[in-house]
């Protein structure tokens, strides 16, 4: 069953229902210009779903109880920065966030894994290049250059010992640590 519903803070639901609750499919108009089209269960923004935001921008993935949750991309007005990965609550919790060159990494970004590894540096073609840092979980960091996705080039390792030192290894000695 549709219907269209009108709330007091001037947003309006057009989709399907469930006795009196938001349910199924469905379209939400916000008055600051968001607007979202997806799954609704409960009132709520549930499942699979585009979010346009007012000022251009674009989240499509999974929601949870209304917040972004699961999988999604989120894109830049001018589509040059994407935010995508593994979302709980609104926040990204492993993934990609940086330009992008509308078919893969290309440029500065940010990409976090599951397991707490990161990169923070250069992008060409979605492969690690030029410079970068890369965190590791437990707390090696590899700072320098990358060809390729593999550091290459000037760059070190540091990690701390267990006096609190913080030891450094050149590069051409680091590409048997990462």
């Amino acid at each position: 069953l549709n219907g269209t519903l009108w709330l007091n803070d001037g947003s309006s639901y057009w989709g399907g229902w469930r006795g009196d609750v938001m349910h199924g499919k469905g379209i939400m108009w916000h008055p600051n210009g968001d607007a979202y089209y997806g799954a609704w269960a409960n009132s709520q923004r549930h499942g699979s779903g585009n979010l346009n935001y007012a000022d251009g921008s674009e989240y499509s993935g999974d929601f949870e109880k209304g917040k972004r949750s699961g999988t999604g991309i989120l894109v830049s007005p001018d589509g040059s920065h994407i935010t995508s990965g593994i979302w709980k609550d609104d926040e990204l919790l492993s993934g990609y966030k940086g330009e992008w060159d509308g078919r893969t990494y290309s440029g500065r970004g940010l990409m976090t894994l599951s397991d707490g590894t990161s990169y923070d540096g250069l992008w060409i073609s979605g492969l690690r290049s030029f410079f970068g840092i890369e965190r590791f979980r437990d707390g090696l960091k590899y700072v320098g250059a990358w060809r390729r996705d593999k550091p290459e080039g000037m760059g070190y390792l540091t990690y701390g010992d267990e006096k609190g030192n913080n030891i450094v290894i050149p590069a051409s000695e680091a590409a048997s640590y990462t």
